[in-house]
């Protein structure tokens, strides 16, 4: 005899398979560092996990922004918005940007005014590379 599915099997089995995504994702938040609050289905743990992703983001961004140097490093008399040519290739660059990565390690954003490509240049590389600038 073949057992019929009723309404209420399928209100069961699907509620079954909620707590179950409900449990792996408590259980992710969990092992990510992250907690699960008082979350009683899935959307409760999602916007637990929402604001605490946000706070995470924000305390990144502080922590990056106190490490930053007060001022740029300038390379020669390289402002923003200065063109300049490679040696090695002759070609023609305009300074973009600055990026700090790690400390002093400086890395320039420059734009290929032949081709409009932009580029981030290690400041070793324009040290070594730049042949002329115009400001």
């Amino acid at each position: 005899m073949t057992k019929v599915w009723t309404q209420d099997h399928w209100t069961e089995y699907e509620q079954g398979i909620v707590a179950v995504s409900r449990d792996k994702l408590a259980a992710w938040m969990t092992g990510q560092g992250y907690a699960t609050g008082h979350g009683e289905s899935i959307d409760d743990l999602l916007k637990e996990l929402e604001w605490q992703i946000e706070d995470r983001i924000k305390n990144i961004i502080r922590e990056k922004e106190r490490q930053a140097p007060e001022k740029p490093v300038r390379l020669f008399s390289l402002q923003i918005g200065d063109t300049f040519v490679l040696r090695r290739n002759k070609q023609r660059f305009k300074l973009v940007d600055l990026m700090w990565v790690q400390g002093m390690s400086t890395r320039y954003t420059c734009q290929n005014l032949e081709n409009g490509q932009i580029t981030r240049l290690h400041h070793s590389v324009l040290v070594e590379q730049v042949e002329k600038h115009k400001e």
